[in-house]
Order: C-alpha cells, then sequence, then structure tokens
C-alpha cells in the first residue's frame, strides 16, 4: 500500500481572509478598465529527498520578456515552497505597484503550523496541505476576479502552480503538487468573468513502496520529452561524470541511483544537486538550491537574487495534522 495522506472525506470551508482591493483604480473608468498583464515563473525543480533532509532545486526558463525562475518561499522551519506560473500581476500605464503572489502564498504560510480548529478532520488527514490549498485560494481569486479580458490557456494548463516540501511530524518527507485552473465566462460583448477553482491536490513523495526514492523533477510549462537528472544519472550522461569526481558526491549519486536517495548524506547530495544543475543549465539560467533539514534547519546552498526574508521558527509544540496513512 503507498505512504500517501487522504484528505477529509468533507470539503473543508474556506477560510474568511479580509483585505482591500488589489487593484482599485485611482480616479476614473478608463484606468480601471485596463487589462491586467502578468509576468511568468518558468522553468524545473528538482527535489531530493536525503537522510533526514530535502534538497530543493531550480533552474529558470526564459519563456517570454520579463519571465522569473521557480520561486522559492520558506513558508515556515518546516514548509518550504516552489512557486511557477502567472506569478507577478500588473496593470500597465497606472502607477499602482505589481501584485506578486508569493508574498500572497508567506502570508498564509501560517494555517501549517497554526490549522484551523473549528474544522473537525480525523487525525490521519492531511488538512493543513488543504487549508493552505484553500486560504491561497481565496488571495488568488481577489487578482483573477478582476481579470475580464480572454486569457490565451490552453484546456487544462494550469494558471499557477505549486510545489511543496515539508516534514510532517510522525510521517516524515512529503512533497506535494497544488494546482490552480481558471474557468472564464462571456458575460457580454468581450467582457469576462474569472474565476480561479479550487485547487487540485497530488502528492509526489514519498513514492509507493514498490517505486524508487530517487530525484521528483517538475516543469513549467510542461516538457514531455527532456530527460530528468534521475535519468540523466541512470544514463551516465558525460554531464555528470565530473560532478561524482568527489568520493563522497559519489556515494550520494550512488545512492540516488539505487533508488535509495533517502539513506544519502544530506551534504553530499547537494554538493551533487547543485554540480547536476549547473552541468545541465545554460550560463544565462538563473539557479537556486535550498536545503530543508527535518529539526527546522534551512539552508541556501545557491540563495536567488531575490530571496525573501525566512518566517519566524514555529513554537516546538505546534499542532500538526498529519499520521500515516494510504490514500482511498
Amino acid at each position: 500500500m503507498p505512504h500517501f495522506r487522504k484528505f477529509a472525506s468533507i470539503v473543508a470551508p474556506a477560510i474568511a481572509l479580509v483585505f482591500a482591493a488589489l487593484f482599485t483604480p485611482a480616479t476614473g473608468a478608463q484606468q480601471g478598465d485596463t487589462e491586467i498583464m502578468a509576468n511568468l515563473a518558468a522553468g524545473r525543480v528538482a527535489i531530493c529527498v536525503a537522510r533526514e533532509a530535502i534538497i530543493v532545486g531550480t533552474s529558470s526558463k526564459d519563456v517570454e520578456t520579463g519571465s522569473r525562475g521557480p520561486i522559492v518561499v520558506q513558508l515556515d522551519a518546516a514548509h518550504l515552497a516552489v512557486m511557477m506560473g502567472a506569478v507577478e500581476w500588473m496593470r500597465p500605464g497606472t502607477q499602482l505597484p505589481p501584485v506578486r503572489l508569493e508574498t500572497m502564498l508567506a502570508e498564509v504560510g501560517g494555517v501549517l503550523s497554526h490549522p484551523l480548529k473549528s474544522i473537525e478532520l480525523e487525525k490521519d488527514e492531511a488538512g493543513d496541505i488543504e487549508q493552505l490549498g484553500i486560504a491561497f485560494l481565496e488571495k488568488l481569486r481577489s487578482v483573477t476576479s478582476q481579470i475580464h479580458h480572454p486569457l490565451d490557456l490552453k484546456p487544462d494548463e494550469p494558471l499557477v502552480t505549486i510545489l511543496l516540501a515539508d516534514f510532517a511530524k510522525d510521517y516524515g518527507p512529503e512533497v506535494w503538487v497544488l494546482t490552480y485552473r481558471v474557468k472564464q465566462h462571456l458575460l457580454q460583448d468581450d467582457f469576462y468573468d474569472t474565476q480561479a477553482q479550487r485547487p487540485a491536490f497530488t502528492q509526489l513523495y514519498p513514492p509507493e513502496k514498490k517505486d524508487p526514492n530517487t530525484i521528483v523533477e517538475f516543469r513549467y510549462p510542461e516538457e514531455k520529452s527532456v530527460e530528468t537528472l534521475a535519468a540523466m544519472l541512470g544514463e551516465n550522461d558525460p554531464r555528470l561524470v565530473p560532478v561524482r569526481s568527489d568520493p563522497k558526491v559519489a556515494k550520494a549519486a550512488q545512492f540516488i541511483l539505487d533508488g535509495a536517495s533517502n539513506k544519502a548524506d544530506p551534504a553530499a547530495a547537494a554538493e551533487f544537486m547543485k554540480g547536476a544543475l549547473t552541468a545541465t543549465s545554460d550560463k544565462n539560467q538563473q539557479l537556486s538550491l535550498a536545503v530543508l533539514y527535518e529539526d527546522d534547519r534551512f539552508n541556501w546552498v545557491i540563495e536567488p537574487k531575490d530571496a525573501a526574508a525566512p518566517p519566524p521558527k514555529r513554537d516546538s509544540d505546534a499542532p500538526t495534522l498529519r499520521k500515516p496513512h494510504g490514500m482511498n
């Protein structure tokens, strides 16, 4: 049976969030009719669960002018998020500052260490992850509700994707993908109603018992034909050979190759990830590499230029809603 956790059998109610309108025009209807534009965060995310640590690496992909690499957000001492998709919103031609969704995500991160007690959950349900997803949905809707022009999205293409890596008490390391899509309805002429949908939750780690413990990789936009770091390692890609020249790094790489990355030394595994990302990325691509430790330590190996300040350390007795359980 897989080690996945399940969500509550009832839909958790949306968390009430009070905030001002983000794009209130200063004066005049003409300014209010300005289309909202968005900058994308695109690239790949590679996550390696080593011994008592989760290593999260990113590499940017230049998909359009103004695009950024995947954005790493430390939500609290035990949770690390990576955001991709339409992450920065603005109204061209106005004096209004851009809205950055990673700031919104950081603002709702507190539900992970202090989940709402008003929601009745069984002890084995992933209520904290669900609450984070719904809390961010309410923030996201404050932006998408003001989009009244058609969005150029492919069918089922997400507007925003969040990868969440964390250590769960009495459960262990895990990786989730939260996917946010939108629906549009034509009201009149070219005026659309845009509604962000409830996120889809997919657990990527831990794997099923029969599957290997290896590097988890995700790309935005999705690219099906590219090789993953795990595949390159298995094929003895020449770009990775110099990375394994150090005996300690080679040992960590062998654990990853054998499907036992959770036994690898975290420092050596981080050095392998750093070398592998550097060797398989172009010089103009922006990289980041962070290590989240089981004892609530956090460390940048490659710090991005716009890294946010870390959140305060969580209380040692902060509640948790995780327990190991098979997903129905």
